[in-house]
């Protein structure tokens, strides 16, 4: 009987619905003691807001715009990242000139970035660029880490060897730094996410998620900004899945390559 329980206990589909059923429980305990679904809505006012939104096909199009949106900017941020990462390793000037820039992008809250994109450019697009500049400080980081960290020994067998520049490349830097990117992307993917929808609420830019949030921060409509938040926060988690799997499926092919 124990071990039976003990299985039961470890399964994760298990634990995941208990501990849901746990935090369901609690909100909707304290909603009944507020007692205003104006300042805390209840789960079943929440779960019937979030059904309204996708029986209506603009919210399709909102949530594919904004994943649009951000997405853009995120490969963005990661391709300028790489670049501004391996400049600062193998240049001294780079590093000199460019150093100030990440440290003042890392420390500049995202809100006056978002204020300052909002005299700078246009409404469609701020999200992107917003998410961009989140992303880069990070993969900027970990690039210039994992490059200082390549062994020296492997390069020097390389120049003993003659081997050539892009094999060099090949089979000593990519695989030495692919835990590095990974971790890169995987973090920032969250984080850009949450800012480009932050910058798409503030700036009020239309037919999107964002603008959503706003009208429901107007309005008012506690129960949509609760749907709405969930909404944000699963396809959070959602893209982050993706790109871990994808990155993981590539990584065994590379390895059996």
């Amino acid at each position: 009987m124990t071990s039976i329980l003990s299985k039961i206990t470890k399964n994760k589909t298990f634990r995941l619905a208990v501990t849901a059923l746990f935090w369901f429980a609690v909100w909707q305990i304290l909603a009944v003691m507020v007692g205003k679904e104006v300042l805390l809505p209840s789960p079943k006012a929440t779960f019937t807001a979030l059904w309204t939104m996708l029986c209506r096909a603009e919210f399709y199009l909102y949530v594919g715009k904004s994943i649009l949106r951000v997405m853009l900017g995120y490969f963005f941020g990661i391709i300028v990242g790489v670049v501004f990462g391996v400049l600062s390793v193998y240049s001294g000037f780079a590093e000199m000139i460019m150093s100030p820039l990440r440290s003042i992008i890392k420390a500049t809250p995202v809100a006056s970035f978002i204020i300052l994109a909002y005299m700078w450019l246009t409404k469609p697009q701020i999200p992107g660029v917003i998410a961009a500049l989140i992303v880069i400080p990070i993969v900027w980081g970990n690039i210039s880490e994992g490059l200082l960290s390549v062994d020296k020994k492997q390069l020097e067998c390389a120049r003993i060897f003659s081997m050539g520049f892009f094999k060099r490349i090949w089979y000593i830097y990519l695989p030495h730094m692919k835990p590095y990117f990974m971790a890169a992307a995987l973090t920032s993917t969250g984080l850009a996410w949450k800012s480009g929808i932050a910058a798409e609420t503030l700036v009020d830019l239309s037919g999107c998620i964002g603008v959503m949030l706003y009208d429901s921060k107007t309005y008012l409509e506690s129960a949509d900004l609760f749907a709405l938040t969930a909404v944000v926060i699963l396809l959070s988690m959602l893209i982050e899945k993706l790109f871990a799997g994808v990155m993981a499926r590539k990584g065994r092919k590379n390895d059996k390559v």
